[in-house]
């Protein structure tokens, strides 16, 4: 009967040992979550440097490079300055509808039937042939209005109400990040483009295609050799603008180190009174590095 009482005493002081150095603990608790942050905003200064590109436009590609200094008042607020520069590019769209073409009947079979050139070297190509039927074919290019964005100035309040991590498993890595969102309100210098429906060479850019003619009319379009009134050359002149534009964005921060984190953004531009275009839309991406002073 002893041995039996010793072991339910060995049994009992065991449990309590084991109960005292395995306590239960919550599934939010544990160094597999982190309960504090690690990387706080408060009184932060932070300068980051992005590249990204404005996506929603017809005729242009523009690559955006951008800065901005913040300052945060609370791990919530902040405000925030910008500045970007952009990189315009046309699009083969914009240089078919600069060469687009008139043909009569008797130019159907001319340029390989295309109504327009999507690139300088099948233009080349097609000059001298161009030239031979100028009373069948030439140039009756179209000048719609753009909106070029060159530079912004901005400035505004951020606001980041998510502090959170993400667990990539693969590194293994635990990374910290924040979800904001941003307002800024400024100037957006450009380049505007109008449109244009007469040529420099005073003619009709373009006539009916429903209208079956022989030959085309000496009111219309441009020969080859009349450079100012076709491509390039023909456009409009460039008018610049410095226009009143605000900007939202929402994006995520992912820190790499206390004093260096990577970002992500999605930002919607709009700009008002251009000339006279009253208002004009244009959504960006852009990401980049920032640093934590």
């Amino acid at each position: 009967m002893s041995k039996i009482t010793a072991l339910c005493l060995l049994l009992v002081v065991s449990s309590s040992t084991l109960g005292r150095t395995r306590q239960y603990r919550k599934a939010t608790e544990g160094r597999a979550v982190v309960m504090r942050k690690l990387y706080p905003k408060k009184k932060k200064v932070e300068f980051a440097f992005n590249f990204g590109a404005l996506l929603n436009q017809s005729y242009i590609n523009t690559f955006m490079f951008n800065s901005g200094l913040s300052y945060h008042f609370s791990e919530h607020w902040g405000m925030l300055i910008e500045g970007s520069f952009g990189l315009n590019m046309d699009k083969d769209d914009r240089f078919c509808l600069e060469h687009f073409l008139n043909r009569s009947e008797n130019g159907e079979a001319l340029a390989n039937r295309e109504h327009c050139f999507y690139h300088p070297d099948a233009l080349e190509e097609h000059k001298n042939e161009m030239r031979k039927h100028s009373d069948f074919i030439n140039f009756g290019p179209a000048y719609v209005s753009i909106v070029q964005i060159e530079q912004t100035a901005m400035a505004g309040a951020i606001w980041t109400p998510i502090y959170g991590k993400q667990i990539f498993t693969f590194l293994p890595r635990t990374s910290h990040m924040d979800f904001y969102i941003s307002g800024v309100a400024g100037v957006a210098i450009g380049s505007y483009f109008r449109e244009r429906k007469k040529l420099a060479n005073n003619n009709t850019s373009r006539f009916s295609s429903e209208k079956k003619v022989k030959v085309i009319p000496k009111e219309v379009g441009a020969n080859v050799d009349d450079v100012k009134s076709y491509g390039e050359l023909g456009r409009p002149d460039a008018q610049k603008f410095y226009s009143p534009a605000v900007s939202i964005g929402i994006g995520q921060k992912y820190h790499l180190a206390h004093w260096l984190f990577l970002r992500f953004e999605a930002r919607n531009y709009a700009v008002f009174i251009v000339h006279d275009v009253l208002y004009r839309s244009v959504f960006a991406i852009r990401g980049g590095l920032g640093i934590i002073l």
